[in-house]
């Protein structure tokens, strides 16, 4: 049927994370009740603070992120979707910024290296095409 096909196609990088994310879900619960996360919540007062902010990493950092990259490569090639790895250490800088860190000289040099390589990598792939 082409209406299913067209589903299975539009929500296949959705299915991909939750495929990936499956395989860590059982071991998650043994992590937290063997690391003390319950007691660290129930007595710090900054716990579930700290477990919203554990909370948000995951789903925006690794869940939404995980789907979007799934996409990419679905929508380009796999080459193209690798290239956005380079852009990580960007990311994270720009939540340090978030977060108040100080960007230096030395950083804007490092983000422009990496999307000089990016965009180096790019251009190679469409010339050889």
């Amino acid at each position: 049927d082409f209406s299913w096909h067209m589903f299975r196609h539009s929500h296949a990088s959705e299915a991909i994370a939750a495929l990936a994310i499956t395989f860590v879900g059982p071991v998650a619960p043994v992590l937290v009740f063997t690391t003390g996360v319950p007691q660290v919540v129930a007595h710090d007062p900054a716990g579930w603070r700290a477990l919203a902010h554990v909370a948000t990493l995951a789903v925006l950092s690794s869940a939404l992120a995980l789907v979007l990259w799934n996409r990419l490569i679905q929508m380009t090639s796999a080459l193209a979707a690798s290239t956005v790895t380079y852009l990580m250490p960007i990311v994270a800088i720009g939540w340090g910024v978030l977060d108040g860190e100080l960007i230096t000289g030395q950083h804007m040099i490092m983000i422009a290296l990496i999307l000089g390589g990016v965009v180096t990598v790019q251009v190679a792939d469409r010339l050889r095409r």
